[in-house]
């Protein structure tokens, strides 16, 4: 269970990000639109998504929180598209890892240093996902990052994961992190920082607690397997 719901367009190997609103048979959602900026990507995505999502597939996030609201599609293969005006139920998606991986690569950061804040992916992790909460407001929201996310960076004076949090926070919402294990899944260990989050409309702490104990279920479910 939470392999499919976490994991939805494939979001453990790939940082797309998906919007989605229940539809009204309960436990069933629509995806409203979602987001990836690397071309593999986008062709997997629309090779195998393309019947599944409702709304378009933008090649940046930032068509999600700008003054356009819209952009390139590389569903529609069109060079603008507007988003779905309605505000989404659930956020789902996977941060890029680049700039806090213990592997990254140092292609696009200082080479002499290495710093999380000189990759070009990470204004995309922290001011752009802050801009992103402000506008679009989803109800909740499911995020995957690396274990690095939450060590602290100079510039900001704390780590990511804490600036992220403390704004999620004041716009309204419950937020808690969970670290898993994927070795339970796959036969290797990836260590990550699961957020959850749920604003205080849609339950705030009851539904955040909620979705924890669906994961709970499902490790130990897996785990026993």
């Amino acid at each position: 269970y939470m392999y499919v719901c976490m994991y939805a367009c494939a979001l453990f190997r790939l940082s797309a990000r998906v919007e989605t609103q229940q539809r009204k048979v309960i436990g069933t959602f629509e995806i409203l639109g979602l987001a990836d900026s690397k071309p593999a990507s986008q062709r997997w995505l629309r090779h195998n998504y393309s019947k599944v999502c409702k709304g378009h597939m933008f090649t940046s996030n930032s068509c999600y929180f700008d003054d356009a609201g819209g952009g390139p599609c590389f569903k529609c293969k069109k060079k603008f598209c507007l988003i779905d005006g309605r505000p989404p139920d659930i956020m789902n998606g996977g941060m890029p890892c680049d700039p806090f991986s213990k592997q990254r690569q140092s292609n696009g950061s200082t080479p002499s240093t290495s710093k999380a804040e000189d990759h070009p992916s990470f204004q995309a992790s922290t001011s752009d996902f802050m801009r992103y909460l402000l506008v679009r407001c989803p109800a909740m929201l499911w995020l995957e990052e690396v274990s690095g996310y939450t060590t602290k960076v100079a510039k900001l004076g704390c780590s990511p994961y804490d600036l992220v949090v403390d704004e999620a926070r004041a716009q309204g919402y419950y937020v808690e992190a969970l670290e898993l294990d994927h070795s339970i899944w796959i036969n290797a260990v990836r260590v990550r920082v699961f957020v959850i989050g749920c604003h205080s409309r849609a339950g705030g702490r009851q539904g955040v607690k909620y979705v924890a104990s669906l994961i709970e279920q499902a490790c130990q479910y897996v785990a026993q397997q």
